[in-house]
């Protein structure tokens, strides 16, 4: 559970999953903007139905100093957003200005708003590293028609996948990784593609988190899309599942147009 009291009047928007928002005890609807006054009291739940993380935003943003363009928290760098650390009870955080406040309402067409499901169907890329010099091509249509149930140990960093016996390490199209390890999982150290990258640990599929390593010692056997990544983190650890579906680069790149095309007209003035 969340609770943060508002210490001016602002405007803020719920988005992502249904943690049950509410303000003064009182539900209040997701998806639009919500004017709120000084002293009133937003509280979140657990979800409530489908998805796993909910979204907080404020009119202005959160004044925190910018870095590598973000302001956003990096827990395990410990560095960015709001002192580089998760927030502690007590915590203030400080609104922008907006220059020019509107006074006109604003929601999420019912079209655009993003379904969330117990299964969650995501395409992936294949490579840079899989078939046919680290896993077979039998070993990659397992990957393909596998339902994959996200591991309990998953956050940010990465989403631990529940590899079962039958994909890996039946899948190696080598038996070790040479000069790079005894595992054939092992490669030479190379930069990970994150967030979305299909990293395999020893036997098991990690899918790489926006805080995740930029780099390591492990194949990428593919990379889920950009149009798809939020998919994997609003799946419920030790509760949903995930399976991959094949996609092209060419795809990947139309699929990319058409969700920036889609944001930019998902929300209308009320």
């Amino acid at each position: 559970m969340l609770v943060a009291q508002f210490e001016s009047d602002t405007t803020i928007a719920i988005t992502g999953a249904n943690l049950q928002p509410s303000i003064n005890d009182e539900p209040v609807s997701m998806w639009r903007s919500i004017p709120v006054k000084e002293g009133d009291v937003i509280r979140f739940m657990f979800p409530k139905d489908f998805g796993f993380r909910a979204y907080l935003a404020f009119s202005g943003g959160i004044d925190v100093p910018e870095f590598f363009g973000s302001r956003s928290t990096c827990i395990y760098g410990r560095y960015g957003g709001f002192q580089g650390r998760p927030l502690e009870a007590g915590d203030t955080l400080k609104i922008g200005r907006v220059a020019r406040p509107s006074s006109k309402g604003r929601r999420v067409r019912p079209e655009s708003i993003p379904r969330h499901d117990r299964t969650w169907e995501v395409r992936m890329v294949p490579g840079p590293t899989c078939a046919p010099e680290y896993v077979t091509e039998e070993g990659m249509d397992r990957v393909y028609s596998t339902s994959f149930r996200v591991d309990r140990n998953a956050d940010r960093s990465g989403y631990r996948l529940v590899t079962p016996h039958e994909v890996f390490p039946d899948s190696w199209a080598r038996q070790t990784g040479g000069v790079a390890g005894k595992h054939s999982s092992n490669i030479v150290d190379m930069g990970y593609t994150l967030p979305g990258g299909l990293n395999v640990s020893g036997d098991q599929i990690i899918v790489l988190g926006p805080d995740g390593p930029c780099g390591g010692g492990f194949v990428t056997i593919g990379m889920v899309l950009y149009a798809d990544v939020w998919k994997v983190f609003q799946a419920i650890p030790g509760k949903d599942t995930i399976r991959f579906v094949h996609a092209t680069i060419e795809e990947a790149e139309a699929s990319r147009k058409a969700t920036e095309d889609k944001l930019s007209t998902a929300v209308k003035e009320e």
